[in-house]
């Protein structure tokens, strides 16, 4: 495989490589806040090579609402960092059984930008210019607080007036429409149409399970949980991604879409080809992801990421041309000597 060392000529016209952990430097485990049970961490993303003022973005990792952890967010982090801005990856309240915790997890993920926009200047980033990345049940909650603002809890502000002002929101496989992913009278949740894995998935009752209730018992609720339908027309910019057959199905982007458009929302979706789910297909929306967040929060876009795999499928082409390049120049001298012998005396 071809490789170049970052800052060369090649380099800069290719982009970096993804990602370089040498560019990257991580702080873990830094304490934001508390939930009933447990502590609340953060792991910080940041450039070796020291920022000042580049944008924050506060990424929530997937796990159905009742698993995962801040290093799950790992690749997110450090290519951000890559690119120059700063990655906090934030816990929230999980949910375990018979132990529902909306709206505590989205209260924590508020918490975290919260605190996010109060260190941001300490970690080289401006609390201006925040950002939520989620996926799968992190984009829910991600898109939740992006579309609600902090208003859902005003209580919960030390001076309302002060809330942080989320600038961009992107998504990858989020739900967002919660009502249409559970199963109606033991059939398929509307969502999936003919989507097998999502039928299969959503049998399971994850969002029960979170909200503590059934759309039909407390529908109220299931409202109030949906990003797409608290989208207002000051809800920040999103890009939403998602695979074309995988769990979460792409009814759920376009019914997010379709809120956001009708409310004259700035929204850039990726619908990617096949079964990968959420940060599975991180290399396949993070080139298109990141300028749209950087025209979003008013800075120039950094420099793109070249993927492992868009460059081993460079080296191959490379490799297809040098083989084409050599097979016509052996044709020419073959066609050369051929032509050599008719030209001889006697030929």
């Amino acid at each position: 495989m071809l490789a170049c060392r970052p800052g060369s000529a090649s380099a800069q016209a290719e982009g970096p490589q993804a990602p370089d952990d040498s560019l990257v430097e991580i702080t873990r485990d830094v304490a934001f806040g508390a939930s009933p049970t447990s502590p609340l961490t953060l792991n910080v993303y940041r450039p070796k090579a020291k920022s000042f003022g580049v944008p924050a973005v506060v990424l929530v990792h997937g796990g159905s609402w009742s698993q995962g952890d801040p290093n799950m967010m790992d690749t997110q982090g450090k290519l951000l960092a890559q690119q120059g801005w700063v990655g906090f990856s934030i816990a929230y309240r999980l949910a375990v059984r018979d132990t529902p915790t909306w709206p505590g997890n989205v209260d924590d993920v508020k918490t975290a930008v919260r605190w996010v926009a109060d260190h941001a200047r300490d970690y080289g980033s401006d609390p201006t210019r925040l950002a939520l990345l989620g996926e799968s049940a992190g984009g829910h909650l991600a898109a939740l607080v992006g579309a609600t603002g902090f208003g859902m809890d005003p209580s919960s502000l030390p001076d309302p007036s002060k809330a942080p002002r989320i600038r961009v929101v992107a998504t990858f496989s989020a739900p967002l429409a919660l009502d249409q992913l559970v199963p109606v009278n033991g059939e398929a949740p509307p969502s999936c149409g003919g989507d097998e894995p999502c039928k299969a998935f959503w049998r399971l009752p994850l969002v029960p399970g979170m909200l503590g209730c059934g759309p039909n018992q407390c529908p109220a609720t299931y409202l109030a949980a949906s990003p797409a339908s608290q989208v207002t027309r000051t809800t920040p910019p999103m890009f939403l991604a998602n695979a074309t057959d995988e769990i979460v199905p792409m009814d759920q982007l376009d019914r997010m879409k379709r809120a956001l458009t009708d409310n004259n929302v700035n929204v850039q979706t990726k619908a990617v080809e096949g079964s990968k789910h959420g940060n599975e297909y991180t290399s396949r929306v993070w080139n298109e992801m990141v300028p749209f967040m950087a025209d979003s929060l008013g800075v120039p876009t950094p420099q793109p990421i070249m993927f492992a795999e868009e460059r081993e499928l460079k080296d191959y082409l490379l490799l297809i041309f040098i083989g084409m390049f050599a097979i016509g120049l052996l044709f020419v001298f073959i066609l050369a000597a051929v032509r050599g012998r008719w030209d001889e005396p006697g030929a």
